[in-house]
């Protein structure tokens, strides 16, 4: 009988320590979980309607879509802009601006603060047929609802601000993919 209750109460130590893991705790180890991530692919609807495209291939590889005729390359401090053919290499003081704008999930220290301020658990749902677990805060006058599902992965992020509601939709987590400076 003791051995009956030495072992619950692992049990519920542990599921304490799973379930009481803090909000802002889970949303940074999601955060760190798409940093850790070889590369992913991603859709944002931007409030406009506009929908942009992104991939990530580890260490510093993008590929962004914001237009049908436009695409940019990032490899480490290059740029490159595809429009519609014709390619540009840009100077390379381009490339921090760009690539802190599709660094869509890095936090300075102010808004670290915010973070762990706001940061509530909504618990889970389903959401495309997956067991997710949502979290929510607000930064920087947005605010943002983390869909977090299998690996701490997050799968959706819902940012509603000033300027509407943009939706990033999530996808092929460390799935092989080549993004190489374009040609023409």
């Amino acid at each position: 009988m003791k051995q009956v209750g030495v072992l619950l109460s692992a049990v519920a130590l542990l599921g304490c320590h799973v379930a009481c893991a803090s909000p802002f705790s889970a949303l940074m180890k999601s955060e760190a979980a798409l940093k850790k991530a070889s590369s992913w692919h991603a859709i944002m609807q931007i409030a406009d309607g506009r929908i942009l495209t992104m991939d990530y291939a580890a260490p510093h590889r993008w590929r962004v879509v914001p237009a049908p005729n436009l695409t940019e390359v990032i490899i480490g401090n290059a740029v490159y802009m595809d429009q519609a053919g014709h390619v540009t290499q840009l100077a390379a003081a381009y490339a921090g601006p760009i690539a802190r704008a599709v660094r869509i999930h890095k936090f300075d220290a102010p808004t670290l603060a915010q973070v762990r301020r706001t940061a509530r658990d909504l618990g889970t749902q389903t959401l495309d047929g997956k067991l997710v677990h949502v979290y929510r805060y607000v930064a920087n006058g947005a605010t943002d609802t983390w869909y977090v599902g299998a690996h701490d992965l997050p799968v959706r992020v819902v940012i509603q601000g000033d300027k509407g509601t943009q939706v990033v939709r999530y996808s092929r987590f460390n799935v092989p993919v080549s993004i190489q400076p374009p040609t023409g």
